[in-house]
């Protein structure tokens, strides 16, 4: 299976760009089944903890998918090259992928932060990082195009972060979604967040999300890094 970007990148464009900076509530066209739920978990959220719990949980994936749609646009202005996970400009300033996505959205502390998220302060998601780019490690290599991945709707693009290789112990405001096969040995690395009662919000590269459990995605895949070989 190809990835049928220039499809895509009408879907996105079409579907997608002006809704991005709009409320994620009732007003918003794109994702307005996702959004009248996320109402409804809200006024649940007043009863009991399942139900608040259930409201952050979805309020985090309407965020997670508008970032995703947001990197694809990115692409899209950048003649499909995807954003790095962080680079130095021309005044030696790093700059991570969040905020190269800020232009596509509004409320950008809400959507880059998850509401359950208790130990970052900046970013609760991270990039996949066999597919994005580092362009500050020494030896990074070239940044990759939407048309490299053979199956989008099967790649892992980013999704909740933050915890050691126990997935428990907090590694908070981190950027790399780091693959099952490979080791944390960067401060930016992390491996996912279950905090959405054992689930974690992820978005795949060709646009949906969805919130899998880690034996779906992540521990006991065969190969090991199914879900993150573009």
């Amino acid at each position: 299976m190809r990835c049928r970007w220039p499809i895509l990148r009408a879907n996105v464009r079409q579907n997608a760009q002006t809704n991005l900076a709009g409320c994620r509530f009732y007003n918003d066209r794109t994702f307005g089944r996702d959004c009248r739920d996320c109402c409804i978990g809200r006024a649940a959220a007043a009863g009991n903890g399942a139900g608040e719990e259930k409201g952050r949980q979805i309020s985090c994936i309407n965020s997670v998918r508008q970032q995703t749609l947001s990197v694809l646009i990115y692409a899209d202005d950048h003649a499909g090259v995807l954003p790095p996970t962080a680079y130095m400009d021309a005044f030696g300033r790093e700059i991570d992928w969040p905020q190269l996505l800020d232009p596509y959205l509004n409320n950008t502390a809400k959507i880059h932060l998850c509401p359950t998220d208790r130990s970052s302060k900046l970013n609760s998601d991270g990039l996949n990082e066999l597919a994005f780019v580092d362009l500050t490690d020494p030896d990074h290599t070239a940044p990759v195009r939407v048309t490299a991945f053979r199956m989008p709707s099967t790649t892992i693009m980013q999704g909740d972060l933050g915890t050691e290789d126990d997935f428990k112990t907090p590694r908070p405001d981190t950027l790399k979604l780091v693959a099952p096969g490979s080791t944390l040995n960067d401060e930016q690395d992390a491996r996912p967040s279950i905090r959405h009662s054992g689930r974690c919000d992820l978005g795949y590269m060709d646009g949906h999300s969805g919130h899998p459990k880690l034996k779906q995605f992540y521990t006991g895949q065969n190969p090991t890094n199914r879900w993150f070989i573009p």
